[in-house]
C-alpha cells in the first residue's frame, strides 16, 4: 500500500510550521520586552499584561487562520483532483466516439466484412478504457447522467454489429447510424457538463 505524502501537503505544512515558529517567537520577545520594560518601571504596570492578552487572542486568531487556509487548500486540490478525474474519463469517450464516427463512415460507404471487423476490434477496446472509469466515481450528476447514456448507446452499437458481422441481415447496419449519431449527442453533453463543472468550481480549468 503506497503511503506517501503528497508533496503539496508537505510544503503548505512546513509553511504552517514556520508561521507559527517565527510569529510564537516574535509573540514571546515581545511580551518578554515588555514584562522587562515593566519591571524597570518605563511602563505602566498593567502594560504586560496588556500585551499578553493581546498576543494570546493574535497567537488564537493565527491558529484559526493557519487551519482555515489548510482546509480551504485541501479542498482545492480534492476539487482539482476530481476534474482531472471528470477530464480523463471525457477524453476516454472521445476517443471512443472517434471509433465510433469511423464505423458510422464505413457503414454509409458500404461496409466490407474485414474492414469492419478491424472498426469493430478498435471500437471494443477503446470500450474497455471507457470502463475502467465508474457512475458512482463522478462528483458531478449531469457529467456521470451523459457518460452513462453514451456508454450503454456503445454497447449497444458493438451487439448490433457483432450481430451483423455473425450474418444477421444489412438491415441491422440501419440501427446501427442512429446509434452512432446518438452517441455523438451524449459525447457533447458530456462537453456541456464538463464546462459547467469546471466554471463551478471556479477554476475555469476548460479554458487554460
Amino acid at each position: 500500500m503506497d503511503v506517501s505524502i503528497p508533496k503539496k501537503m508537505v510544503e503548505r505544512s512546513l509553511w504552517a510550521l514556520w508561521v507559527l515558529l517565527v510569529g510564537g517567537a516574535f509573540l514571546w520577545m515581545l511580551v518578554g520586552s515588555v514584562a522587562y520594560w515593566s519591571l524597570h518601571g518605563w511602563l505602566p504596570d498593567k502594560a504586560a499584561d496588556w500585551v499578553q492578552a493581546i498576543g494570546s487572542v493574535v497567537a488564537i486568531l493565527a491558529v484559526i487562520g493557519v487551519s482555515y487556509w489548510e482546509r480551504r487548500n485541501v479542498q482545492l486540490d480534492k476539487s482539482r483532483s476530481d476534474y482531472q478525474y471528470l477530464m480523463r474519463a471525457f477524453n476516454a469517450s472521445v476517443r471512443l466516439q472517434g471509433a465510433c464516427r469511423v464505423v458510422g463512415a464505413c457503414i454509409q460507404a458500404g461496409p466490407e466484412g474485414t474492414a469492419l471487423e478491424i472498426y469493430q476490434r478498435r471500437l471494443k477496446d477503446l470500450y474497455e478504457g471507457v470502463c475502467e472509469h465508474s457512475y458512482s466515481t463522478f462528483v458531478d450528476l449531469q457529467f456521470a447522467e451523459a457518460w452513462a447514456a453514451h456508454k450503454r448507446c456503445v454497447a449497444l452499437l458493438i451487439e448490433e454489429l457483432d450481430l451483423y458481422l455473425a450474418g444477421s441481415s444489412e438491415a441491422i447496419l440501419d440501427g446501427c447510424e442512429h446509434l452512432v449519431t446518438a452517441a455523438d449527442d451524449y459525447v457533447d453533453q458530456l462537453k456541456t457538463a464538463l464546462q459547467r463543472h469546471s466554471r463551478l468550481v471556479g477554476e475555469g480549468a476548460w479554458s487554460h
